[in-house]
Parts: C-alpha cells; sequence; structure tokens
C-alpha cells in the first residue's frame, strides 16, 4: 500500500501521519491529526478537532464545523474547510520566515467550503491557480485600535477595577 491512514477515535488525542502521502484523521472531539510527510495529509473529522499540516506539500481539512485547518509555514501547504470550520494561514517570505498568521471562518460568502487556501503576500487566496478566476482573492488587512475602558466595557470585555 503506498500510504497509511492512521485515525483516533478517542477523546483529546493525536494521530500523526509521518511518511510520504500518509493520511491523518482526527475523528475524537477535541482531537488533533498532523501531517508532518511530504505529501500527507491532516483531516479534523469531529467538533473541535484540529488537523494541522507541516510536511512539505502538505494539506490541512477541516472537515466538520466547529473543527480547525491550520497550515505551517512551509513549501506549499494548502487549508480547506467547510461552512462554520475555521482556517489558520501563514505568510512567509522566501526563506521561510514567518510574516504573517491569519485565522478566518468560512463563511460561503469570501471563504468558500471545499476550496483549498493559501495566504501569500498579505492575501488569501485559492492555492490552484485554475481556482482563481473562479474564487475571490482577499487581501488581509489590520486595523488595531486601542478602547478605552468605557469602550471596552461596552463591548462586555471586564476591566478590574484599581484602587
Amino acid at each position: 500500500m503506498p500510504y497509511e491512514i492512521i485515525e483516533t477515535t478517542k477523546i483529546e488525542d493525536v494521530v500523526i501521519a509521518p511518511k510520504f502521502a500518509d493520511n491523518a484523521i482526527a475523528t475524537g472531539n477535541m482531537s488533533v491529526a498532523i501531517a508532518s510527510g511530504v505529501g500527507s495529509q491532516a483531516r479534523a473529522n469531529y467538533k473541535d478537532a484540529i488537523a494541522i499540516a507541516i510536511g512539505d506539500q502538505s494539506a490541512a481539512i477541516a472537515a466538520q464545523p466547529q473543527t480547525m485547518a491550520i497550515g505551517n509555514a512551509n513549501n506549499f501547504i494548502v487549508v480547506k474547510g467547510v461552512i462554520g470550520s475555521f482556517l489558520v494561514l501563514t505568510d512567509c517570505d522566501i526563506y521561510g520566515h514567518l510574516n504573517n498568521v491569519i485565522t478566518v471562518k468560512v463563511d460561503g460568502t469570501l471563504i468558500k467550503p471545499d476550496v483549498c487556501y493559501t495566504f501569500q503576500k498579505g492575501c488569501i487566496l485559492p492555492a490552484y491557480i485554475e481556482d482563481r478566476n473562479k474564487y475571490p482573492i482577499i487581501e488581509v488587512t489590520t486595523n488595531l485600535k486601542e478602547l478605552t475602558k468605557p469602550a471596552a466595557e461596552a463591548n462586555g470585555l471586564y476591566i478590574p477595577h484599581e484602587e
């Protein structure tokens, strides 16, 4: 067999796909699947599970709502999910140094379900060139703003009182 499927159905368990084209599947609640082999795949199949891709040319897939797919800063790593799942994407320079990290929810409007995404030069884009005419490319901007104490409390954030 050219690849193995390693799966866990246990709660809070970890499975790793360490070899070429292996598949790690997290089917247990709050379990983690890690794709560390070249061309391997990690899949989060149950609520609160996490799929992490760290091997070259690997993929992380959030296959259920309330799951997460994380793509590490590496060579051609892609992430995809279903509506209600979350994608964590990293942007690196040509030397593999981390520039930025972004987390998005697959909403079906900007971030489409079942589309492989990557993060490059501040933009979230479909990983495959043939998909770039079909699906939007999203520019990521960050607007940091310090809240005053009343504004924070108006947003429901707890601020301890100093005495």
